[in-house]
């Protein structure tokens, strides 16, 4: 009897280890619904039925510069270069930089560096027309320049338009290709999900065909020691085989998680490729309706630069025109500072300069090369935009002279003595009307003159210089506001 007993605790016992062993594949005994079939993913393919793009001439070598022009009957007045500020000094030898030293530096050639880049520019648009040559880059909004004679604004304007158009084909053109990279790879996820969902159902079922068994062979085990009342096997037997059936149940299970997992990134795929595919197919049908014009773009972009290049002889002859007339105007105002001191009217300003026009910045002082001619001019001082119309004094100061100049229009200048060492003035061109006379005494930031577009000026702005007894340098290093 104690035998009996001995072997009904053990087949309880083998059942509990059963029921404990199978409580982690309960599932094994459940059939899974079979996963869809792999949806046909097919990448659309670029329009091919777009008219050809026609060709633009690449961007002109530089242009030299005509000789220089001379200036005010042949005396030399101060200016200054695009490198820094140039300081004009007074006595026989005359100041150092002069109309024609600023017309020399106005046509030089461009550095090695800007040739190569130049060289760059030109021969990637030669074999790739459709991008644009100078839209999107730094500096392109310069291209346009308020002081250049109106044929070239009108040719640059004209190119700019055009460039710019054919800038948003181009990015067009890129978001089409990203869209069908991006459907191409995200369908290309979907097939590999899709093999690796496959292999592990293989595993899974491989692994509850193995729990299967075990659990048979407990369970034969069990009946077995039930009906002869003996132990079927040894009890380590029993543990090893309630181990094997506990952690192959553990194996199924894990990999029906990694199947599920699986199939949410699969569905993810899908989503993307839908994704690509509706932006490839928006950008697509946008493409359709501006190639329809791309080819009138390129005419058009080509006219322009054929007429900026016809213009580019004139431009640089206002140019050496205007730099002659620089140079005059700081020996004109050397000598009238001088007198304004000997009479003891200077007005001392303190140094502090606010910005002379409420407007923002349009073109920045020193040596410039053309984007599109790759010719290099000096602009002797900083655009402003309009703003609230007025030019403003700098600095307070007295009004040397307000004079109407062939380059710089309606000009006034003002003198602000000594600061830190040098003698500084403030000039203000292509005002429409002037607010002060020689003489007055003028606050920083007080009204002198109304903005507009005359002398050399084919937009209204307002040409703000600062100069060091006469020599220009660059006005935004002394603007503090």
């Amino acid at each position: 009897m104690r035998a009996r007993a001995g072997l009904l605790s053990v087949v309880v016992a083998l059942s509990v280890t059963v029921a404990m062993g199978l409580s982690g594949v309960a599932s094994a005994d459940i059939t899974l619904p079979p996963l869809p079939p792999v949806p046909t993913v097919a990448v659309p393919p670029l329009p091919t039925g777009a008219p050809p793009l026609p060709g633009v001439p690449a961007p002109p070598a530089p242009v030299p510069a005509p000789p220089a022009v001379g200036g005010g009957g042949g005396s030399a007045g101060g200016s200054g270069s695009g490198s820094g500020a140039s300081n004009g000094g007074g006595g026989a030898a005359g100041p150092p930089s002069t109309a024609s030293d600023l017309a020399a530096s106005s046509g030089a050639q461009p550095s090695a560096k800007q040739a190569r880049r130049a060289k760059r520019s030109a021969a990637k648009a030669a074999r790739d027309p459709v991008n644009p040559i100078i839209a999107g880059r730094p500096g392109a909004s310069e291209v346009v320049d308020d002081e250049a004679t109106p044929a070239l604004r009108r040719a640059t304007q004209d190119f700019l338009r055009a460039d710019r158009r054919i800038a948003e084909l181009a990015k067009l053109r890129d978001q089409i290709a990203a869209a069908r990279t991006g459907a191409g790879r995200a369908a290309a996820t979907y097939r590999a999900l899709q093999t690796q969902i496959s292999d592990l159902r293989a595993q899974a079922e491989e692994r509850r065909q193995r729990s299967d068994m075990l659990r048979r062979v407990m369970l034969s085990n069990v009946r077995r020691s039930y009906q002869t009342g003996r132990p079927a096997t040894s009890d380590e037997n029993v543990r090893s085989l309630a181990s094997a059936v506990a952690r192959a149940g553990d194996a199924a299970s894990r990999t029906e998680m990694l199947i599920g997992a699986a199939t949410v990134r699969q569905s993810e795929a899908r989503a993307e490729f839908d994704r690509f595919a509706a932006q490839y197919n928006q950008a697509k049908n946008q493409l359709t309706s501006i190639n329809q014009r791309l080819q009138a773009l390129a005419a058009q972009r080509t006219a322009a630069l054929t007429a900026a290049r016809q213009a580019t002889s004139g431009d640089q002859a206002r140019h050496q025109q205007t730099l002659a007339e620089s140079g005059a105007l700081g020996a004109q105002i050397r000598a009238a500072s001088a007198q304004l001191a000997a009479a003891g009217h200077t007005v001392q300003g303190t140094g502090d300069f606010v910005q002379p026009s409420s407007g923002g910045v349009t073109s920045a002082y020193g040596q410039r090369m053309h984007p599109i001619l790759h010719y290099v001019k000096l602009h002797t001082g900083t655009d402003f935009a309009v703003g609230d119309g007025f030019a403003h004094a700098a600095d307070d100061g007295r009004v040397l002279f307000t004079v109407l100049s062939r380059a710089y229009g309606s000009f006034t200048v003002i003198d602000h003595g000594v600061l830190a060492g040098r003698h500084i003035t403030t000039a203000y061109a292509h005002q429409a009307q002037f607010l002060v006379k020689p003489g007055d005494a003028v606050q920083k930031g007080q009204r002198i003159g109304v903005i507009g577009a005359t002398g050399y000026a084919t937009g209204p702005h307002l040409h703000f210089e600062v100069r060091d007894n006469g020599a220009v340098e660059n006005p935004l290093t002394w603007l503090t506001n």
